[in-house]
């Protein structure tokens, strides 16, 4: 669950250990989000660049219009 999730559709999928949490913003406009639930909290390699990502309680993403992120973990 995300802070707007009429604009910004989120899931977190896992197995074995694995996990992949994607955020895609689905309106025309920059989104902020944050997520209420702890589930996603964890650390992260951002798909696309491979740069480390961290997931925590005071943390917030802005999502470019029309845009996505994909965040894996690799066990």
């Amino acid at each position: 669950v995300n802070s707007n999730p009429q604009k910004v559709f989120s899931f977190l999928r896992q197995k074995d250990g694995d996990r992949l949490f994607g955020m895609f913003n689905f309106s025309a406009e920059a989104q902020r989000v944050t997520f209420k639930e702890r589930l996603a909290d964890g650390s992260y390699r951002d798909f696309d660049s491979g740069q480390p990502v961290t997931i925590g309680a005071d943390t917030a993403i802005t999502l470019p219009p029309w845009s996505y992120r994909l965040l894996t973990t690799e066990t």
